[in-house]
């Protein structure tokens, strides 16, 4: 099995344990911590083994911001008090599903991730099918100092990445075709630098899954002033961003999008259809995760202006947020503001479709178009 497909295997878990949070009323994170509480304390000695479920812990495994499978014991507690949650609310508990299933599920995807090749440090291979857990690794101490010189830099590491950011867009009153244009080059810088993006639209399509048309017509309404050769550079650009060409492999792309994207006025209906078939053919695609929040969905979105968070492959690079308002980006970098949004986006993730449903939805739009005239005047 290659590391795409226990990739796939794990956000398959994740994407199922995010299904029956969904199907129990979506409860808050800090919910689910104070239930895992009360578990922690009804749990008696030499018992099942329950966790606290800290928001974090929670934001960032159903985020999909985790490589390895969460352990056993931390989906027991939040199978355990989503059932509690599912009670609470008047809901049928049976709607998660029983332990067992879930225990044959987890363990399926741990013996995935064990069949996948793990080299040892200095090319060394487990002694034994259990490995030697008693054996010292002499390293140990100056690979422990090691890491601490390594976290003593991080800051430091954040900082010059930063700076540069800032370097590309060092004012937003600068003359010339940025000046006119909602697109940043301190994002681009971020965006091109990035290895997983996760980004959510509430008015638009999102950049990086624009077809050329419909980048055309949008720019064409955000910039009336624009001339055509500034428009035409500005749509080159955005397609050059969405070039394999430039990242020496796919990144990861979790996207969340309005309904109401769908239902922009003023953009020709051909236009359209093009551009939700575009994103019917990419929702295939391994990299790519798209959901639509229906028109439907219960409450409003937590956010009403564009967000995007970036994760680097440095790992001494800590996840960047970008709040697009409307007087200029808003970028925020310390950890408190990555988990807060963080876990506003898994919110996000939970009040929308699926993605099968997601499929299906945007099938029923773009066939809505063949009743409508020439131009999409909205619902």
């Amino acid at each position: 099995m290659s590391e795409a497909d226990n990739r796939a295997n794990l956000d398959g878990f994740v994407a199922g344990l995010k299904g029956v949070c969904r199907a129990v009323g979506a409860p808050s994170y800090a919910q689910l911590e104070k239930i895992s509480g009360t578990l922690l304390r009804q749990q008696p000695p030499g018992g099942v083994r329950f966790m606290a479920l800290a928001p974090s812990t929670t934001s960032e495994i159903l985020g999909g911001r985790r490589k390895q499978a969460p352990k056993w014991p931390w989906v027991l507690t939040f199978l355990t008090a989503l059932q509690a949650a599912a009670r609470q609310g008047g809901i049928d508990p049976a709607v998660v599903g029983t332990i067992e299933q879930w225990k044959r599920k987890h363990e399926a995807v741990l013996a995935a991730c064990e069949a996948l090749p793990h080299p040892r440090p200095g090319g060394q291979q487990q002694d034994g099918a259990q490995g030697r857990a008693d054996v010292i690794d002499p390293a140990a101490d100056s690979a422990a100092a090691a890491v601490r010189e390594t976290d003593s830099q991080a800051d430091s590491l954040l900082e010059k990445f930063l700076a540069l950011v800032r370097h590309a867009d060092p004012q937003q009153g600068r003359r010339g075709c940025w000046d006119i244009t909602p697109e940043r080059e301190s994002y681009v810088t971020l965006e091109s630098g990035a290895e997983d993006i996760w980004t959510y639209e509430p008015q638009v399509v999102p950049v990086l899954l624009q077809t050329e048309a419909y980048a055309q017509a949008v720019l064409a309404q955000q910039l009336p002033g624009a001339t055509a050769e500034e428009l035409t550079r500005l749509v080159e650009r955005r397609m050059q961003r969405q070039s394999p060409r430039r990242h020496k492999k796919p990144r990861r792309l979790w996207a969340v999008v309005v309904e109401a994207a769908f239902h922009r006025q003023g953009i020709d209906a051909s236009v359209m259809r093009a551009q939700v078939e575009h994103l019917i053919d990419l929702v295939g695609e391994p990299h790519i995760a798209l959901q639509v929040v229906s028109s439907g969905a219960a409450g409003s979105p937590p956010l009403s202006e564009p967000m995007s968070i970036f994760r680097f492959p440095e790992p001494l690079l800590g996840d960047v947020v970008c709040l697009d308002k409307a007087d200029g980006a808003l970028y925020l970098h310390e950890r408190r503001d990555s988990e807060h949004y963080g876990q506003l986006f898994d919110s996000l993730t939970l009040t929308a479709e699926t993605r099968d449903s997601t499929r299906h939805l945007l099938a029923a739009i773009r066939d809505s178009f063949a009743a409508r005239g020439t131009t999409w005047t909205g619902a």
